[in-house]
């Protein structure tokens, strides 16, 4: 029996390909010989190596893609042209670091899946360490420089002879700020081309921890010297309202904003009062509470947030590894990956970040 003819297609070579079965998939990785490792939809495993009939292919990791199982075999699938266009999204950094310092970068889609990973040289970072742009360039501060790189892992700047930065963040206004001392303590604004200083404004001389940008353009930090949260304004001598933290070790935390909602990594997780993340409101007008079973022995002071959702990573002591944990605002887990294989040791310091706006 014949087929119409709106129901076949031709590749390049002529050979005619029964259209019997289209899924979509996302692109993980390019192997850079016309070829693509691929997620396809409703199969959790990467096809490694799948061509596309497009000539002069135009494809990034994270695009959208047609996939055509090529007389109907799934083992035989084909990129169809032309891509459907979409933006990468914003993508989840995981940051590890082994017992000599030596530094990890592994990276996912906003859904925990796995795009690519690699390694750095060997060097200490402070507890909000890392920011994240709308391009998906990664920012990591070192103390006395910000290197910032693609999610590549290629190096596109580095700014030395930074006062001892202790916290690094982007703002919803598309600059990088940073804590640092200059004998007395200043918040930087920084452009994101170079890193040069903007303008900065004092802060008072107190011991902190943590900092994390809303989309009001406040911001928030952990007084340790006082142990309470604060709420700033970006003006001189701006703060706008403090409340004290109750949970021991709390107020030495990264911070991130989900919602309505601040976010901390509260470091050994006490199961039964939940403790090893924590939440308070914006508005601190109420004590922080335990996020939930995080389920994790011990959960890194260095939490982020990706499309209003809360992102941790963690120690599973149960399984010796290291994991990342996604909340959405309301509380509710979304999912808990692992980053390095179960069975392997505990790494010595994690952080995760991605574009929180």
């Amino acid at each position: 029996m014949l087929r119409p003819i709106n129901e076949i297609i031709r590749n390049t070579v002529g050979n005619i390909i029964h259209r019997l079965s289209i899924v979509t998939g996302e692109v993980a990785v390019d192997n850079g010989d016309g070829s693509y490792g691929v997620f396809i939809a409703g199969d959790p495993k990467i096809y490694p190596k799948i061509f596309t009939l497009a000539r002069d292919p135009d494809i990034a990791v994270g695009d959208k893609v047609r996939i055509l199982y090529k007389n109907g075999c799934k083992e035989l699938p084909i990129i169809l042209p032309p891509t459907i266009a979409v933006a990468v999204g914003n993508i989840i950094f995981v940051m590890y670091q082994d017992y000599t310092e030596n530094n990890f970068i592994k990276t996912y889609n906003s859904n925990g899946i796995f795009i690519t990973s690699w390694s750095m040289p060997a060097g200490y970072y402070e507890t909000n360490c890392i920011c994240v742009d709308s391009s998906n360039n990664i920012y990591i501060n070192y103390g006395t420089s910000i290197v910032k790189r693609n999610s590549n892992g290629d190096i596109l700047y580095t700014k030395t002879g930074i006062s001892n930065s202790e916290a690094i963040a982007i703002g919803a206004d598309g600059y990088i700020y940073s804590r640092e001392s200059f004998g007395d303590d200043v918040l930087v604004k920084r452009n994101t081309s170079d890193l040069d200083s903007v303008n900065y404004i004092a802060l008072y001389n107190k011991n902190w921890y943590g900092l994390a940008f809303d989309s009001d353009g406040n911001f928030y930090m952990c007084n340790a010297t006082d142990g309470q949260m604060e709420k700033w304004q970006y003006t001189d001598y701006g703060r706008i309202t403090t409340h004290n933290i109750v949970t021991q070790s709390a107020d030495n935390s990264g911070l991130c904003i989900a919602g309505n909602l601040i976010g901390m990594g509260a470091g050994f997780n006490d199961k039964t009062y939940e403790l090893g993340a924590l939440t308070m409101n914006k508005a601190l007008t109420q004590d922080e509470q335990g996020i939930g079973d995080i389920d994790c022995g011990y959960v890194y002071e260095t939490p982020s947030s990706i499309d209003n959702n809360f992102l941790f990573v963690g120690d599973d002591w149960d399984n010796a590894n290291l994991v990342l944990i996604k909340y959405n605002s309301s509380k509710v887990l979304i999912f808990r990956i692992n980053v390095t294989e179960s069975g392997s040791n505990r790494v010595d310091n994690a952080a995760v970040a991605a574009y929180p706006f």
